[in-house]
């Protein structure tokens, strides 16, 4: 896996460091404000492994400021090292990279860099224009970096969004995973037929049992309520006590024996003896 990109790389011919230092100058606000962390060999410590510490920055380069002159071109080390990696995390990785121009050199006629954004007019250079028009160059390179750095932190904070949110949709897949099996059960045939017995029969007695345990379910979901007063303890020696006495369907209860009503015991209604004991004025709030 590639490491994260966070930083802004100077890519710079030595004999080019009186720009590297004007610019690091304009640069230096945004360094101050973390808005980016900025890194040219400036930063490697004396007896440091410099071609380790270039590696590894140029790894986490995020936008790359090249500044283009002849010597830049020359540069064995920036032609061998610098410039092939940066391109490559641009192509690769959309890391970003900006040519200043600081003086004439090939770089129109460097086809790998045609696609490389120029701050500055490359008919212009940096050696060519008065102090003030220079200032004026680097604070384009400092405005387009920090302009940059503020649309990597927006998808940044996109990417975060939405790995919240795919996370929220994963608990709520796992939570309707669960409603779904609660709503299973309590829809099971055994379950059902309590709703539509305690709904639609003028008898229908209580026994011993997994009854209790699923008129239980149907109450704790909010399916049935007491007919008067409070709910009472389905296993307080309840058998063979008429359930229509104490119960009724609630209104979620209707709307569940409303939506299944095909599922309703076809024997309460063409049973001659089980058809005095159905309701059937309830039948017909139910559609049957």
């Amino acid at each position: 896996m590639s490491q994260q990109r966070t930083q802004l790389f100077i890519s710079y011919s030595h004999r080019d460091r009186d720009y590297l230092q004007r610019l690091q100058v304009h640069l230096r606000p945004l360094v101050r404000d973390d808005t980016i962390d900025l890194w040219d060999d400036s930063r490697i410590e004396p007896g440091g492994t410099w071609r380790d510490e270039i590696a590894a920055a140029l790894s986490r380069a995020k936008i790359a400021v090249l500044l283009i002159s002849a010597d830049f071109f020359a540069s064995e080390f920036i032609a061998a090292e610098e410039l092939p990696r940066l391109l490559e995390a641009s192509r690769d990785e959309g890391a970003v990279i900006l040519s200043l121009i600081v003086s004439s050199s090939r770089y129109s006629r460097t086809e790998a860099l045609g696609k490389v954004q120029a701050v500055n007019d490359p008919k212009r250079p940096l050696d060519g224009l008065t102090p003030a028009e220079q200032e004026a160059e680097y604070e384009k390179v400092a405005e387009q970096v920090e302009r940059l750095m503020g649309q990597q932190e927006l998808r940044a904070r996109i990417s975060t969004m939405g790995e919240q949110l795919g996370e929220q949709q994963r608990q709520l897949r796992a939570q309707q995973a669960i409603i779904n099996e609660l709503v299973t059960y309590m829809l099971s045939a055994p379950i059902f037929r309590h709703l539509s017995g305690i709904g639609l029969l003028r008898e229908y007695r209580f026994h011993d049992g997994p009854m209790s345990r699923e008129l239980y379910f149907l109450r704790d979901l909010g399916f049935i309520m007491p007919t008067n007063g409070d709910f009472v303890p389905f296993d307080a020696r309840l058998n063979e006590t008429n359930l229509p006495d104490l119960l009724e369907p609630t209104p979620i209860g209707w709307s569940c024996m409303r939506l299944r009503r095909a599922e309703v015991p076809k024997e309460w209604r063409e049973d001659p003896g089980m058809r005095p004991n159905f309701r059937e004025d309830r039948a017909t709030k139910i559609g049957l």
